[in-house]
């Protein structure tokens, strides 16, 4: 699969069409679908990690 996930952020997925990038990014949705139903209760971000989130796209929470 010619894809990342970023952490927290989703996937990022490419190929050499629009329905083959589709196809790619079903794929990878139903596995997290999977691994969610098998750890249902993944960590939570430290507050390092949210104030990086913060400062890098300017939200304000």
């Amino acid at each position: 699969v010619r894809g990342v996930m970023l952490e927290r952020l989703g996937p990022v997925v490419w190929e050499s069409s629009v329905a083959k990038a589709c196809y790619a990014l079903e794929e990878l949705e139903e596995t997290a679908r999977l691994w969610l139903m098998s750890n249902p209760k993944p960590a939570p971000l430290a507050p390092a990690a949210l104030e990086e989130l913060r400062q890098v796209f300017g939200a304000k929470w």
